[in-house]
């Protein structure tokens, strides 16, 4: 194997994600290592331990889609972009939530160092919601629960898509956040 001369630790985590959803968690760390073009004793060097690598692999980062969360515009579109946005992580992100939940089912929480990344990615949406209220583009209400319905939804979605429902169901992601988004406005138009 030529090994690579630079590869960051994100590069790493990636290979490690790979490895982890197509072998499962007891993918070893030369299965990694190779993975990624690298030796092994780099993966240790890096991250320590074994445990150590796998749980940074497999903590979701900050949602890429919270980027799209800027004040001002139309919040219709821009929240039609989060929610297509949301989906389009969830394909790679929920597999890797249902690994690690597999491990431990009553609480794979307990064992994350923080606020675990759902909550801090519904808090930064409510905290979106919010802004919008106050700033008259939204009608004021709970942001908060606004927050999860819409998640949860785009959730639900994602789910039926990795579970195989969406065959027995078809709607395309983009007609779904778009319904979705009709729908929940009739509830958050701050002119009805």
């Amino acid at each position: 194997m030529g090994v690579r001369s630079r590869v960051s630790d994100a590069d790493l985590l990636a290979a490690a994600r790979q490895v982890l959803l197509r072998e499962g968690v007891e993918a070893t760390t030369a299965s990694i290592a190779a993975h990624a073009g690298v030796s092994e004793a780099l993966v240790f060097k890096r991250f320590g331990s074994r445990q150590a690598l796998v749980q940074q692999a497999l903590t979701p980062v900050r949602p890429k889609w919270a980027e799209l969360l800027v004040s001002g515009g139309d919040v219709r579109t821009r929240l039609e972009q989060v929610g297509n946005a949301m989906i389009e992580e969830m394909r790679g992100e929920m597999p890797v939530a249902m690994l690690v939940w597999s491990r431990n089912p009553t609480d794979h929480w307990a064992q994350h160092a923080g606020e675990p990344p759902p909550v801090t990615g519904m808090k930064i949406l409510s905290a979106w919601f919010e802004q919008e209220m106050r700033a008259g583009r939204l009608r004021r209400g709970d942001p908060e629960l606004l927050a999860r319905a819409f998640s949860g939804a785009i959730v639900a979605y994602s789910m039926s898509e990795m579970t195989g429902l969406a065959a027995h169901m078809p709607l395309a992601s983009t007609t779904f956040v778009r319904g979705l988004v009709d729908l929940l406005w009739n509830g958050v138009d701050p002119n009805p």
